[in-house]
């Protein structure tokens, strides 16, 4: 039976349109740290004051098409996290860790699946690379918890 011409492609003429190849721009709301010089918790990231507030940044996330549904979820599922912090031993904080990667892992599930935009996506790579790498686990989990609900309480309604 002869080949179907129309949709055949040598090779070499695949084209690759996957998402890794779209050239992004930086996420611009990244952070390096959540506290100041002070080791107070950054204003920008809890209220409307500086630059790159957390409203700015819930704004950006919405505008962007992420559902405030699919924030409040992932919301949640820290939050159960974040409890179960609290009622277990400082030395098991490497277990936290590794349900915070959980997480992360499965926005990223969800970000390839379109169910949550670039912005979003960032913000929750960002903030968790923080909280993981740090060396003051409990003060940043604490401080991370603070900025994702102001974040949510800034987001508009559906």
């Amino acid at each position: 039976m002869p080949r179907d011409h129309r949709s055949y492609q040598k090779p070499n003429e695949q084209k690759n349109y996957s998402r890794e190849n779209i050239p992004r721009k930086p996420f611009e709301f990244e952070i390096d740290s959540f506290f100041d010089d002070k080791e107070n918790i950054k204003a920008n990231l809890i209220s409307n004051y500086g630059d790159k507030t957390v409203e700015q940044l819930s704004d950006y996330i919405s505008k962007e098409g992420t559902k405030t549904s699919q924030i409040r979820k992932f919301y949640d599922s820290f939050v159960k996290t974040y409890n179960n912090f609290l009622n277990i031993d400082i030395a098991k904080e490497d277990s936290i860790k590794i349900q915070l990667m959980i997480l992360k892992a499965q926005v990223e599930y969800s970000f390839k699946r379109k169910n949550v935009k670039q912005g979003f996506k960032d913000f929750v790579d960002n903030r968790f690379n923080l909280i993981i790498k740090s060396k003051n686990f409990k003060k940043d989990l604490k401080a991370f918890k603070s900025h994702f609900e102001i974040l949510i309480a800034y987001l508009p309604k559906n």
